[in-house]
């Protein structure tokens, strides 16, 4: 069997709560005998996922009712954020049984490519997801009667991927992840019998500063400490042992000068959008998704304060935070003279023919697809996949470095740039932490360490000219960061 028809289609979908009935005696609702139905209040996704395959209704309207349970939170991963603030009023099973957090409906569309793999595996295996042993088995162990289920070949199956570096370990952690918590749903809906690997929510053991443990609670015990840390924990994963040494050779680095020089002589570093997108994460140190979110708003003619201001850019950053981005006059300048063609007006156009002029709940966007919509998140880091396959259809070298070590690039020239001005060390790291919205400190001294590696000009390469420019603009760059940037001391 072919796995080609097992199809994942987007399609406004209500997800509304209390439907009734159309109690009305409308004659073609008789002579059809499909009465309609309504909902007391209307929830639509313009863009919902479902699984489409002939051969596999039943697993599809399975799979589907599972997505729909993960959107609305009635099947949720993590606890219901109210069980924080408990009241005696109400029993722990009342708390356990809350539904949890409604997903973002974007967190719903990987889930469902998780869920495409695995029903196009049991397809072209001609398997049943339904298949599992007569009772759960010992956490810890894995008996050979199990090694032959669809859950146990499906791993398996992962795992050679892995180890063959035709996937990637964390998409593969991922897929088992989402397939793991379908079975789970399924046994708690009665469609399966009985859940053929072991799965627990319980406290992990947290390192404290003095090296000792702390053993939380679990999650519905009568005496919660909500400082714990808990995780799902299960016999069947993906051993981190099939990471093949060579799978991993792009943690976070900078570009060298010659894989830079290979990037911007590329005719997909040419293109005003996919070039415009590398710029961004090379010269201001923007994620993939924050490029996205930029606004037009945000956007101005540095020409206007003839070249002598850096200029800030407000964006939703990693962790939901709401921040500034900091970014030079010639960055601003790149982005004003991209909303200046034709092409991007008439994008423009569409938008605010669907959407309306200056609407707060829909803000005109700087990148915009053909069709008048804002880009996906993942447009930008896609670049780098362009550049790769031009690559190897020209027969160059394919770099392997990926859209995110891009923004280590900036990260060190800046770093590079200010050393050469005389700052400290740790001036370094509280100026980086800042600019970059890093969670810790260890991100931002991975960038000092890989700037004094490189703080030879003539290693400068493809970025002579620009970290030239930053060497004379560091002054200007420090004074345009917020006071709190300016006095902080990392020790």
């Amino acid at each position: 069997m072919t796995p080609d028809n097992v199809k994942l289609t987007y399609t406004p979908f209500n997800l509304g709560s209390q439907p009734y009935l159309n109690q009305d005696n409308d004659c073609d609702e008789k002579d059809n005998k499909v009465r309609s139905y309504f909902y007391q209040h209307d929830t639509v996704d313009p863009k919902f996922p479902l699984l489409v395959c002939k051969t596999r209704i039943r697993e599809c309207l399975e799979m589907n009712l599972f997505l729909i349970h993960r959107r609305l939170g009635i099947y949720a991963i993590k606890p219901n954020p109210k069980v924080d603030n408990e009241s005696p009023a109400f029993s722990q099973a009342y708390y356990a049984n809350l539904a949890g957090k409604a997903l973002d409906p974007k967190s719903v569309e990987p889930i469902a490519k998780d869920l495409q793999a695995f029903l196009k595996w049991l397809v072209i295996e001609n398997k049943s997801y339904e298949e599992v042993i007569a009772a759960p088995f010992p956490s810890d162990s894995v008996k050979e009667e199990v090694k032959s289920l669809p859950i146990w070949q499906y791993q398996n199956y992962l795992y050679n991927r892995v180890e063959s570096n035709s996937l990637s370990y964390n998409v593969a952690d991922r897929r088992l992840s989402t397939v793991r918590h379908f079975y789970l749903w399924s046994y708690k809906k009665s469609v399966i019998s009985s859940l053929p690997f072991s799965m627990v929510y319980k406290s992990i053991k947290v390192p404290k500063k003095n090296g000792e443990y702390d053993l939380f609670s679990l999650p519905h015990s009568a005496t919660r400490i909500h400082k714990g840390v808990q995780n799902w924990v299960s016999n069947l994963g993906i051993p981190k042992t099939s990471i093949q040494p060579d799978a991993t050779p792009n943690q976070l680095q900078p570009y060298s000068p010659s894989e830079l020089a290979c990037i911007l002589t590329t005719d997909v570093s040419k293109h005003r959008t996919y070039g415009l997108f590398l710029k961004c994460a090379y010269l201001g140190g923007f994620r993939s998704a924050e490029v996205i979110k930029i606004n037009y708003s945000a956007i101005c003619d540095p020409k206007e304060d003839n070249f002598s201001k850096f200029y800030y850019i407000y964006t939703k950053r990693k962790g939901a935070k709401n921040e500034n981005i900091l970014i030079s006059p010639n960055l601003m300048n790149m982005l004003y003279q991209y909303t200046l063609d034709p092409s991007w007006s008439t994008r423009r156009l569409k938008f605010e023919s669907k959407y309306g002029i200056n609407n707060p709940n829909a803000p005109l966007p700087l990148f915009i697809n053909s069709s008048g919509e804002r880009l996906a998140d993942t447009a930008p880091s896609s670049t780098i996949g362009y550049m790769r396959l031009e690559q190897r259809n020209k027969g160059k070298y394919v770099i392997e470095r990926d859209y995110h070590d891009l923004r280590a690039t900036f990260g060190t020239y800046l770093a590079m740039a200010m050393i050469s001005n005389g700052e400290s060390e740790q001036r370094v790291k509280s100026v980086l932490l800042k600019l970059f919205s890093h969670e810790s400190f260890s991100t931002s001294e991975e960038y000092l360490d890989f700037a004094k590696t490189m703080l030879d000009e003539s290693e400068h390469g493809a970025m002579h000219h620009w970290v030239k420019d930053m060497y004379s603009s560091v002054d200007e760059l420090l004074a345009a960061l917020p006071d709190e940037a300016k006095k902080e001391e990392v020790e």
